[in-house]
């Protein structure tokens, strides 16, 4: 059979491919690399590694290339070796050679420790408002995307809820942190909170409670210094965004010094205005921020906050940044109107706006009444729940209106923002004049997508022989 094409001759995109799912100890563990988008159909794929591994425990395959719906080429090799030999300081390489180019790709093991974090929840500042935050420290934790819930005397909370960034430490461990909303009436009824961290692959999960009447007293243990990554939005919308740095726990506000290093600039030190809160138990924290370009957060550049008080032995460093890796996957948002005998029943009604199937979990959600934005205190969000077989998340946000608006014909809008999307926001409008359920059509091309009836057969059977049914992670290499 002759295929003829009218594609233009492309070198391959590379994505080394590698199993989630731990083997046993004496068992085999599957590394891969996937070539795509190539033309003409010349890949070669070569292993090596260094040392030498034994060629009998050195097992590469390479799968026939396939064709795309755009016309040009798929290709995929595989390394089986054991999983011993994974654990080793080995460097393993795959050579991809096209008549466009030719380059050696490192591929590396997956890292299948498993370390339980510390969780720790900061106290509301006294000062009087409607509504305070608590905030949860997940720190020291591995593999990543802990996920991070709350409860409200043992009962889940889905709404007020904000998880942050997950970050690397300077031990290469994960660090994140979540806030919750609360009023500060439920604070005064002594409600009680719990923040828990759980991962599939630990075995338990990690909790810490605090209500009202079990502040603890403050000794010089409490002291503690916490880095805090910019926020989705800012780094997706603004020009400028900030890396903060949170001192809590301080005896006093004095002769606290907090100085910056950004590993652009080593020899540098930074140091910026800083905001002193007092604390419901008589301690203080102490709040300093660095602006920072959203560019330079994304090139995973490293900042460090160093902290020097009294209170603390020695300076205490903390070091934030951006943990790139996992393939992009761009949300598809779907706005839900009220039904039918909501609106003939209830002064008010509800919206939904579900926004699903994206990567990495950072993401956030606004509502807009006639362009105008909601406040965020009028509307409730769930965390990003992990999908199912997957490595992408979804989550849903639920905005209540009056049945007067929408009859006289108002327009709703969820906004959505993410690094995967052409312009960092999408967005979906919703009005009285909508007879269905829309969805955004600004995700990947479903035909390219779907992978081409012929090629989904090789794919489906290299991803199976390279995971036994496990999950993988893919990172594109530029």
């Amino acid at each position: 059979m002759v295929t003829v094409t009218s594609a233009q001759k492309a070198a391959p995109t590379v994505f080394p491919v590698a199993s989630c799912s731990e083997p046993s100890p004496d068992g085999f563990i599957s590394l891969g690399l996937l070539a795509t988008e190539f033309l003409p159909n010349d890949v070669s794929f070569t292993w090596r590694s260094q040392p030498s591994i034994d060629a009998s425990l050195f097992l590469p395959k390479t799968y026939p290339s396939v064709i795309s719906a755009k016309g040009t080429y798929i290709g995929s090799s595989q390394l089986l070796l054991p999983f011993t030999e994974c654990q080793k300081p080995n460097n393993i390489f795959c050579e991809v050679k096209h008549s466009l180019c030719t380059k050696e790709y490192p591929v590396i093991c997956p890292d299948f420790t498993v370390i339980l974090p510390k969780v720790s929840i900061f106290l509301p500042a006294t000062q009087e408002s409607t509504f305070i935050n608590l905030v949860c420290l997940v720190e020291g934790f591995r593999p990543k995307n802990a996920k991070v819930t709350w409860s409200k005397n043992r009962q889940p909370v889905n709404t007020g809820v904000l998880t942050f960034a997950t970050v690397l430490d300077e031990n290469k461990n994960f660090t994140t942190t979540s806030s919750l909303r609360i009023t500060r009436e439920d604070w005064n009824k002594e409600a009680e909170f719990m923040c828990q961290a759980s991962h599939p692959r630990w075995n338990e999960t990690v909790t810490k409670n605090i209500s009202k009447p079990l502040v603890p007293g403050s000794t010089l243990e409490d002291v503690k210094v916490i880095g805090i990554a910019p926020s989705i939005e800012d780094i997706l919308l603004a020009k400028s965004a900030h890396v903060s740095c949170l001192v809590y726990g301080l005896l006093s506000p004095e002769n606290c010094n907090i100085s910056w290093a950004r590993s652009s600039e080593p020899k540098k030190s930074f140091k910026f205005p800083f905001e002193e809160i007092p604390n419901e138990n008589g301690t203080f924290s102490i709040i300093s921020k660095m602006p920072i370009c959203p560019a330079e957060w994304n090139s995973e550049e490293e900042f460090t906050c160093i902290v020097e008080h009294e209170s603390l032995p020695t300076p205490e460093r903390v070091t934030i940044k951006k943990h790139n890796g996992g393939i992009l996957k761009k949300p598809k948002i779907v706005l839900l109107p009220p039904t039918s005998e909501d609106l003939s029943n209830s002064e008010t009604v509800t919206l939904t706006c579900l926004v699903k199937g994206f990567s990495p979990a950072d993401l956030f959600l606004k509502w807009h009444h006639n362009r105008a934005p909601v406040p965020d205190d009028e509307y409730s969000y769930t965390n990003k729940l992990q999908d199912a077989g997957n490595e992408s998340f979804s989550m849903y946000s639920k905005l209540e209106i009056r049945v007067e608006d929408w009859n006289n014909g108002h327009s709703f809008t969820c906004i959505v923002g993410h690094e995967s999307l052409d312009l960092n926001v999408s967005s979906k409008t919703i009005d009285k004049s909508s007879e269905h359920v829309y969805i955004v059509e600004n995700v990947a091309d479903d035909d390219s997508d779907s992978l081409w009836s012929t090629a989904s057969t090789f794919i489906i059977l290299f991803l199976i022989s390279l995971l036994y049914s496990a999950g993988v992670t893919v990172f594109k290499v530029k």
